[in-house]
């Protein structure tokens, strides 16, 4: 009798432990299941930016799409983890963006602007914003890329008496006339592109550029908190 109580006890105890495990591997996210994050948004110069390559490369995971004849994308990241810099290529216009967290992404030439604004002050360059501990913070940091967003509007304001409407340029819907009503967004980007703010193809002016990193360079350097690398 003591030899098949210990034997059954024995395998109780086994199929509690197969259960904890499985259990700790769900809630792990473990078993073979995919998590993903999406970003979307609208690729434009002022036109759409249709047929265009989108990459996503994030602090984990990358992804890609083709963009919409109205310029509209959607990037899944499989096992993806924001925040994310994000590329539209088409023939010679090569366009960046960021996301902070999954959601709304624009890319277009503001954009290009807000990602080398904060760069600049992250003391770091484009292409190193997610292997620098700045970058990557910065990225993340809602708060930092509405400042910055304040703070390019503020320029073209003062350097070419542009008046960009959208201040939120990042996540405001953008709609281009091949998408129907053409939005406020679009049509600043209209602007920019009449006053040569902007070059034919979309991407910003050489002297803008270095512009956006001087204005970048008046505010305090942005110094990631600890932890913000992980």
């Amino acid at each position: 009798m003591n030899t098949i109580h210990n034997t059954n006890l024995s395998n109780a105890f086994k199929w509690l432990a197969i259960s904890a495990a499985a259990a700790s591997l769900v809630a792990c996210g473990g078993g073979g299941s995919d998590s993903s994050i999406s970003v979307t948004g609208t690729a434009a110069t002022g036109a759409a930016l249709s047929g265009a390559n989108v990459t996503a490369t994030c602090a984990s995971g990358t992804g890609s799409a083709t963009s919409g004849t109205d310029g509209t994308y959607n990037v899944s990241i499989t096992n993806g983890k924001a925040p994310c810099v994000l590329v539209a290529t088409k023939g010679a216009t090569v366009l960046r963006s960021i996301a902070p967290a999954a959601g709304v992404a624009n890319i277009t030439p503001l954009t290009d602007m807000l990602v080398e604004y904060v760069a600049t002050r992250a003391g770091t360059t484009p292409d190193n914003l997610l292997s620098n501990n700045n970058g990557k913070a910065i990225i993340g940091d809602t708060t930092a890329l509405n400042q910055a967003q304040t703070g390019l509007v503020t320029l073209i304001k003062t350097n070419f008496n542009i008046t960009i409407s959208t201040t939120n340029f990042l996540t405001a819907t953008i709609t281009t006339p091949q998408g129907g009503t053409q939005s406020a967004g679009d049509k600043d980007l209209d602007v920019l592109k009449a006053a040569a703010v902007i070059t034919s193809e979309g991407k910003p002016q050489t002297t803008v550029i270095t512009a956006v990193k001087t204005e970048a360079q008046k505010t305090t350097p942005y110094v990631a908190t600890t932890g913000a690398s992980s």
